[in-house]
């Protein structure tokens, strides 16, 4: 029996597996890494926004330093638009075990606006040690020169293989689901005048979602605000698997920012 499951594992987690598992819904999968990637740096699908007041900042860890003992690594960032189209690249070298960026409109170059953006971990691909890094560090808000407020990466999206002698960015991490996933919203909304609940799609292809009835479709790394006013409970449908949004609640002055 052991024998049997050594010899279908490989084809039950390939690629056609967990399409065919994905399909017809048997043991279906949202998040996967191919197996012959090694040694990678992932990131999560992280939001930024610069609109109606907003400033975004994000803090990070040099990871490579405090668990694998690497030091000066480069930290690689990639901003995309609200239609998933990229619009920059920025690169820091880590001299610090917790750096900051401040992302504001000076420093995209743009008008207000949101959208998402990655961060990578680059190291010296000679190294033989196997190195796997997953960045869900801490995005912050503020509004108007409010506090911030913090939360952790959502969803992971997309990677790096750090063997690999060309810089190839790779967001085959999440799936698409055959079969309709359903999320609700462990909040009462009516407590606040209104809230927005931010989507991000990690996945390499188009997926749609549907709340409280209303679909929309969404292209890789963009952007989906949709507005909730007075409303007890949230339901959400989608063909990804955890379409988890980023709630604002706006109460008077008062606002607070968390995963859904």
């Amino acid at each position: 029996m052991n024998y049997l499951k050594s010899f279908a594992r490989p084809i039950f987690d390939s690629k056609i597996g967990i399409f065919l598992r994905n399909f017809i819904g048997y043991k279906s999968i949202g998040f996967i890494f191919p197996r012959s990637v090694e040694n990678y740096s992932c990131s999560d699908l992280f939001i930024w926004r610069t609109d109606n007041g907003y400033e975004t900042v994000f803090r990070f860890s040099d990871i490579p330093s405090i668990y694998y003992k690497i030091k000066n690594s480069i930290v690689l960032f990639i901003f995309y638009d609200e239609h998933g189209v990229e619009i920059k690249k920025y690169e820091i070298i880590m001299n610090s075990s917790i750096c900051e960026l401040k992302i504001d409109k000076k420093f995209l170059n743009m008008k207000s606006d949101l959208g998402s953006f990655v961060i990578f971990h680059l190291i010296d691909n000679e190294i033989n040690e196997e190195i796997k890094i997953t960045n869900r560090c801490y995005v912050g808000y503020k509004k108007n020169n409010s506090i911030l407020s913090f939360m952790h990466g959502n969803i992971e999206a997309q990677y790096i293989d750090l063997k690999s002698e060309n810089l190839q960015i790779r967001n085959d991490v999440a799936k698409i689901q055959f079969r309709t996933s359903k999320y609700h919203i462990q909040k009462n909304m009516s407590d606040y005048d209104y809230s927005e609940l931010i989507f991000t799609n990690p996945c390499a292809s188009d997926v749609w979602i549907i709340v409280n009835g209303e679909k929309e479709n969404l292209k890789p790394n963009s952007i989906l605000i949709v507005r909730s006013e007075k409303t007890d409970i949230v339901r959400i449908e989608s063909n990804m698997s955890m379409p988890r949004p980023i709630i604002f609640s706006y109460k008077g002055n008062y606002f607070d920012c968390h995963h859904g």
